[in-house]
C-alpha cells in the first residue's frame, strides 16, 4: 500500500467535459465486432505469427507492468492497481491507447480512464477461444487493455505546466526529467532538485488560492522525490496508476514492443521492400494533402525523401544507448545491409498507428491529433497492405483550473458577439423581435430613422447636392443604436476581455490531472 496520502477517487472528468466518438456506448460493440478483421489481416504475415505476435506483447507487457509495480513497492509506494492488471489470451480482444509518456493533462488521461471502462463494460466474445497455455485467463475482463508509451519519441518526459503571476499571469514550464533526448533515455532528477521545483509549483498554486491542488501536486512531487534517478517513462507510468485506482490495463514502452522478435522479423520483411513501401507511404500524403486542402508539405507528416539510389524509409535506427536516433535510408538494391544486427528499428510517422492498430489492438482509442492523422493511415494502409486497419475511436477532455474566470469568459464574449450581431444586423433584430419587449418601440424607430436617412443620403448623392448634414445625422442614429445595443444585451456588464496571453493562461488545458479533484 501507498505510505503517502491519496485521493478517495481517481481523477473524473465530468460528461461535459469529455469527448467520445463515437458514443462510448457503442465502443463494447465495436471492439468485440473488430475481431472479424483478425483472418484479413493475419493474411498479411507467415501462418499463425499474428497470434504468436500478439502473445508476445501480452507477454511482454505483463512482464513491464509487473516490473512497474514491483519498482513502486521498492521505493515504498505500494504497488497500487499495476498488480491488479490483467492479461487475456492472444485470441481473446485488446483495446489499447498509447502517448509520449509525459505528466498527463486531463485530456491525455481520459483516453486510459475510458479504456479502463471499456474493460470492465465489454461483452465476452461469443465464441470464447481455448486459453493460450503460457497466458493467465483474463478474469472478469472480456480481454485485455494496453497503455503504449511512445518512448522512442523525443521531448521533456517531465515537464510541469503550472500558473504563475509576476509582472503578468503566464503558464510556467518546470521539468524533473533530465534533458530532452530521446524519452526511453530520461531519468527523473534527484531528490533535492524535485524537492526544489516541487515547493515552486505549490507555492505558485497556493498564490492562486488553489489550496487542493497544491495539496494534491505535493503527494505527487513526493512520489516522485521517492522515483529520483528512476526511469522517467516509468515514473510517470507509476505516479498516474497510483492516482488511477482502478487501472487494469497493461503497460508497454514502444521500445519493448519494437524489440520483440516477431516484429522485427516484420519490419525487415517491409524494409526489404523499401520502394513500394516509400512509394506507398508518399502517394498516401499526396492523396491526402489534395483531398483536404491542404498546402502544407509536413502535414499530416513530411515526405520521405530519395536522393540517387538512396530511400528514406518511416523507421528510426536507435543508438543502443536510447539516447538518439536516426532515419533509415537505404539502398533499394540492398535494404536490408544498412541495418546492423544489433540496431534498434522502430517505426515513425503514420507506421506507429499502422503497428498499433494491425496488430497490437482491435480497438485503438486516439485523442484528436491522432484522429485526424489516421485517416491518412488508412488510406496508406489499405493501398499498401490491401487490408483495412481495425476501427479506432476518439477520447479527450478539457478541465479548467481557473474554471470560473473561464465560464465568465465565455459569457463575455457570448454577449459580446451578440452585442455585435445585433448591431451589424440591426434589421433583422427588429424585424424578428429579438430584442427585449423594452426596448423593441425605440429599436423600430431608430430602425425607421436610419433607413431614411440612408435613402436620403443617396439621394442627395445622386442629385450631386450636398450631403454633410445627413452624413452627420446617419452617424448620430448609428451611435445611437450602438448605445441601444448595449443598453439591451450586455446589461450593464463590462464587455472588456483580458489580454490575448491572460485569456491563454486562463482557458489553458495542458496543467496536470493532479491539479484536478
Amino acid at each position: 500500500m501507498m505510505t503517502s496520502p491519496r485521493p478517495a477517487a481517481s481523477p473524473s472528468p465530468t460528461s461535459e467535459q469529455l469527448i467520445a466518438r463515437p458514443p462510448f456506448a457503442d465502443w463494447s460493440h465495436r471492439l468485440r465486432d473488430q475481431s472479424a478483421h483478425r483472418p484479413r489481416i493475419a493474411s498479411t504475415l507467415a501462418d499463425g505469427r499474428l497470434c504468436q505476435l500478439r502473445s508476445q506483447v501480452l507477454s511482454a507487457a505483463a512482464a513491464y507492468t509487473d516490473e512497474l509495480a514491483q519498482l513502486s513497492a521498492d521505493v515504498g509506494l505500494g504497488s497500487g492497481s499495476l498488480a491488479d492488471s490483467v492479461v487475456g489470451t492472444c485470441d481473446a480482444p485488446i483495446a489499447a491507447t498509447g502517448h509520449q509518456p509525459i505528466v498527463f493533462h486531463p485530456g491525455l488521461l481520459a483516453k486510459n480512464q475510458l479504456l479502463q471502462k471499456l474493460l470492465q463494460t465489454a461483452p465476452a466474445a461469443s465464441a470464447a477461444p481455448e486459453p493460450s497455455p503460457s497466458l493467465a485467463p483474463a478474469g472478469h475482463q472480456a480481454g485485455s487493455g494496453l497503455m503504449i508509451q511512445i518512448d522512442t519519441d523525443a521531448g521533456a518526459a517531465g515537464t510541469i505546466r503550472f500558473p504563475e503571476a509576476q509582472s503578468k499571469l503566464q503558464v510556467t514550464s518546470r521539468d524533473i526529467s533530465t534533458g530532452s533526448d530521446l524519452f526511453l533515455s530520461q531519468r527523473i532528477l534527484p531528490e533535492d532538485r524535485v524537492a526544489d521545483l516541487a515547493q515552486e509549483v505549490v507555492s505558485s498554486l497556493e498564490t492562486f488560492g488553489f489550496a487542493d491542488a497544491a495539496e494534491r501536486t505535493s503527494v505527487v512531487m513526493d512520489q516522485y522525490t521517492r522515483l529520483a534517478g528512476q526511469s522517467a517513462v516509468a515514473a510517470n507510468a507509476i505516479v498516474r496508476r497510483l492516482w488511477q485506482t482502478d487501472a487494469t490495463y497493461l503497460e508497454l514502452p514502444f521500445s519493448r514492443l519494437c524489440q520483440l522478435s516477431e516484429l522485427q522479423a516484420v519490419f525487415r520483411e517491409w524494409i526489404y521492400d523499401a520502394s513500394r513501401l516509400h512509394r506507398a507511404y508518399n502517394t498516401a500524403l499526396q492523396r491526402h494533402r489534395l483531398a483536404h486542402g491542404i498546402t502544407n508539405a509536413a502535414n499530416p507528416f513530411p515526405d520521405l525523401a530519395s536522393t540517387g539510389r538512396s530511400v528514406e524509409l518511416p523507421f528510426w535506427v536507435v543508438s543502443a544507448d536510447g539516447r538518439q536516433r536516426e532515419t533509415l535510408v537505404v539502398n533499394p538494391a540492398e535494404p536490408l545491409s544498412a541495418i546492423g544486427d544489433t540496431d534498434l528499428i522502430v517505426p515513425r510517422g503514420m507506421l506507429i498507428s499502422t503497428v498499433l492498430r494491425l496488430f497490437v489492438s482491435d480497438l485503438f482509442i486516439h485523442g484528436t491529433g491522432g484522429e485526424h492523422y489516421d485517416v491518412c493511415t488508412e488510406r496508406f494502409v489499405a493501398d499498401w497492405l490491401d487490408v483495412d486497419l481495425p476501427e479506432s475511436v476518439t477520447a479527450t477532455a478539457t478541465r479548467y483550473l481557473f474554471a470560473d474566470e473561464v465560464r465568465q469568459l465565455e459569457e463575455v464574449s457570448l454577449r459580446r458577439q451578440t452585442v455585435h450581431n445585433s448591431q451589424h444586423r440591426f434589421r433583422t433584430h427588429v424585424e424578428h423581435g429579438r430584442f427585449p419587449l423594452a426596448w423593441q418601440p425605440l429599436a423600430k424607430r431608430l430602425l425607421t430613422e436610419r433607413e431614411t436617412a440612408v435613402a436620403e443620403l443617396n439621394a442627395a448623392r445622386a442629385g450631386g447636392r450636398s450631403a454633410m448634414d445627413i452624413h452627420r445625422h446617419l452617424k448620430a442614429v448609428r451611435r445611437k443604436i450602438e448605445t441601444l445595443a448595449h443598453a439591451a444585451f450586455a446589461h450593464g456588464s463590462d464587455l472588456r476581455l483580458p489580454s490575448p496571453v491572460e485569456t491563454a493562461v486562463l482557458q489553458e488545458r495542458r496543467f496536470p490531472f493532479f491539479f484536478f479533484d
